[in-house]
């Protein structure tokens, strides 16, 4: 499946976008987070954030269509109160990252957004950072917070299939471009630099149904082959004690009301 494939139905089907809406995209570094930046802006976004760990592909988001970037790094209240100032007021988060990081962000954000009855689409997709969270009861009570996935199995077969041919156009229009385009632009180090593995590359079937020889690899369609190490760069370690009246202020478990 088309990496842009999982943002274009989440925003279409899952939590339909509606004209001027504010989108948060938790993961923008990673080859479908690049596009889902994209997405958001074609289907009519008004101002899209781009989060993610690399600094590099960050840059590149801009004259892609982010009209903001936050850097993930390792410094938790950093990040925290980056997220809070950026996009505290989003309508739609697209969240590629799940695990630690997904769960302060939802923190960050609940805790600074000045009118907690708006709604709040929070659309988990990825989860390179982890497959679990621990989400204390009271982000959802305190807030109108929407959480819901969005793949294969909340998603049919068929609607993937008409939700096809839409996408398809926009790509082959230059509409939404693939990582590597978003990496010339932006100037990212190549992957084949001195100290950096370079990227799998894929066989073309021939024209009989054929593999060809690795001479003949297509490289157009080269994705980053470094799961272990994205997860790696994504994830970080965070604690939260105390209240809701700060960022870091959720307890890591939920209690419950006394009756």
């Amino acid at each position: 499946m088309n990496p842009a494939m999982s943002s274009w139905v989440a925003l279409r089907r899952r939590a339909p976008i509606e004209p001027g809406q504010s989108v948060l995209v938790l993961g923008a570094t990673g080859n479908a987070g690049a596009m889902a930046v994209q997405v958001a802006k074609r289907l009519g976004g008004g101002r899209v954030v781009g989060a993610g760990r690399d600094l590099d592909r960050l840059r590149a988001l801009t004259p892609a269509g982010a009209d903001v970037t936050i850097q993930l790094t390792d410094d938790v209240k950093a990040t925290d109160d980056a997220l809070a100032a950026a996009a505290a007021e989003v309508d739609i988060v697209i969240d590629y990252l799940w695990g630690r990081p997904a769960l302060r962000a939802m923190i960050a954000l609940l805790t600074a957004r000045a009118d907690r009855s708006r709604a709040m689409n929070w659309i988990q997709i990825g989860a390179v950072a982890g497959p679990t969270i621990e989400l204390p009861s009271v982000a959802l009570r305190s807030a109108n917070f929407r959480l819901q996935g969005s793949g294969q199995g909340s998603v049919s077969r068929e609607v993937y299939l008409a939700e096809l041919p839409s996408l398809i156009h926009e790509i082959n229009s230059g509409a939404i471009a693939g990582q590597s385009e978003l990496d010339a632009v932006g100037g990212c180090r190549s992957s084949m630099e001195p100290g950096r593995r370079p990227r799998r590359a894929h066989r073309a079937p021939a024209a009989d149904g054929h593999h060809p020889s690795r001479s003949a690899l297509n490289t157009t369609r080269a994705r980053p082959g470094r799961i272990a190490a994205q997860r790696a760069r994504n994830a970080a370690t965070y604690t939260s004690t105390g209240e809701l009246s700060t960022p870091a202020s959720y307890p890591r478990r939920a209690t419950v009301d006394a009756p």
